[in-house]
Parts: C-alpha cells; structure tokens; sequence
C-alpha cells in the first residue's frame, strides 16, 4: 500500500465543506468515497470529519437534523471561510520566504562586511607591528652605538 496519500486533507476538507454547502448535512463515509475516486482510507475520513465538527462547521448527525449546541452556517459559507484560511496560510508562508530570503542576504552582507573589517583590521596590526619592529632597532642600535662610543 501506497504510504502518499492520494488526496490531501485540504481536499477531503474542501469535498466535506461542498457536500455540507449542497446537501445541508454531514457525508456517509461510502459518499466521502464516493467523491474521492483515487482512494481515501477511513482514518483519514474520521478525521477530515473531525476537523470540519470541530470547527462548528459541520453538524455531528448524519441525518442533517438541526442542533443547537453546534451552529451550523449556511450553504457555501464553510467554502468561502476555508478558501480565506487557506489563502491567509499561503500569504503568510509567501511572507515567511520572503523574509528568509531577506534574513540570508543580511547574513551574506554581514559576512562579507566582517571579512573586510578583518582584513583591515589584520592590515593594520601588520602595520603598527612593523612600526614597533622600527622603533625597537632604531633604539638598540642607539643603544649599541652609545655603548660603542664609551
């Protein structure tokens, strides 16, 4: 058996959310079936339906009868509040990549200002050591010639 899924949770949720906008009630497993012919497995049903009970939008009998404690919405209102959920993930993730890549050219630049300062930096003790190499022969050969003359 194939461990993929043929069909996605956001299409199980999508067909439920359709079947429930026509119909006025919550599918049959074997209609859930029904609307997915590539093959869906009962667990994934349970909890497709699960989802759609939690979020209040599908009632918990199967028969469609009315029930208080869970609020059911009208035909296509389940659909249009999905497609705006699942168009705020994609704004989002869209947003996440954005500031990735972001975050990767401030790192590159980062990097790059660093290796130049290090370079500087390493050019400028290389310097102020050789000035003090100078300073130091200058004044042991005044050192050496004064020890000379005497």
């Amino acid at each position: 058996m194939s461990r993929k899924p043929k069909h996605t949770d956001r299409e199980l949720d999508e067909r439920i959310a359709d079947f429930f906008g026509r119909a006025g009630r919550k599918p049959t497993y074997s209609e859930i079936k029904e609307m997915c012919p590539l093959g869906v497995s009962n667990d994934r049903i349970s909890s497709a339906v699960s989802r759609a009970e939690d979020c209040g939008y599908v009632s918990g009998k199967a028969d469609g009868a009315d029930t208080k404690h869970v609020p059911t919405f009208p035909p296509g209102v389940f659909r249009k509040v999905m497609d705006e959920f699942f168009r705020e993930v994609e704004t989002q993730q869209e947003m996440i990549q954005k500031l990735q890549a972001e975050n990767s050219n401030l790192r590159a630049s980062q990097e790059r200002i660093l290796a130049r300062h290090s370079a500087d930096i390493a050019k400028a003790v290389k310097e102020v050591r050789e000035e003090a190499e100078k300073q130091l022969y200058a004044m042991a050969r005044a050192f050496l010639k004064v020890g000379l003359e005497e």
